[in-house]
């Protein structure tokens, strides 16, 4: 079942006012079959129409190709093995790029979602996972890298949107790749006893 850890929704739609975004959000992240075994989360930018409507991360046309990118490579479903999330949860009208205003919204909800959750890896997918963490450069440079953050493991790679639009295996394997490496590390570490607190704190 979706799982909501905005601990105001209210705040979260006056907020959306403001940046004229969907009134009907937050949509929830997913928790799947084994929330607490989970040890990759795999974050996105921001919901489309079909997760707003649908009230599910990763159900429209990006969603459908991560998941047959994953099946491709022989490891778990992405809805039952994964734990997934976007940095902004609020759709504003025609899917634009979140602007650093409501990242930085969204920031304490994400950060708390990471807490609970405790991934050993995070995939980034995409160049707004990327500014989430400040991490320098674009996902080209970064594609394939492992970054230390808080105890934990961030896997960067390309979202599967620019993949769809390029129609190239080329990229179709790198995201399939980097899934499969997070998998493989988080397995190894995934007994370690609980990272570290994160040092950012969430409003309450």
């Amino acid at each position: 079942m979706p799982h909501y850890h905005h601990r105001n929704v209210g705040v979260c739609v006056e907020e959306c006012k403001r940046f004229k975004t969907s009134l009907s959000c937050p949509v929830p992240d997913e928790e799947g079959a084994l929330y607490q075994t989970k040890g990759v989360m795999l974050l996105g930018e921001a919901p489309g129409k079909e997760e707003r409507d649908g009230l599910q991360p990763f159900i429209g046309p990006a969603g459908g190709w991560l998941n047959r990118a994953i099946a491709e490579s022989g490891y778990p479903n992405l809805r039952d093995h994964f734990y997934l999330l976007n940095v902004v949860r609020c759709y504003a009208k025609g899917n634009p790029p979140p602007t650093k205003a409501e990242i930085e919204f969204h920031r304490p909800f994400v950060l708390e979602a990471i807490y609970e959750a405790d991934p050993a890896c995070i995939v980034l997918l995409g160049a707004i996972p990327l500014k989430f963490f400040s991490v320098t450069g674009g996902v080209g440079s970064r594609q394939g890298q492992r970054i230390p953050w808080e105890g934990r493991i961030l896997c960067p790679t390309y979202h599967p949107s620019y993949a769809m639009r390029t129609r190239s295996d080329h990229y179709r394997e790198k995201i399939g790749q980097d899934i499969k490496m997070a998998w493989d590390l988080a397995q190894q570490i995934k007994n370690q006893p609980k990272r570290e607190p994160i040092r950012e704190i969430p409003r309450s």
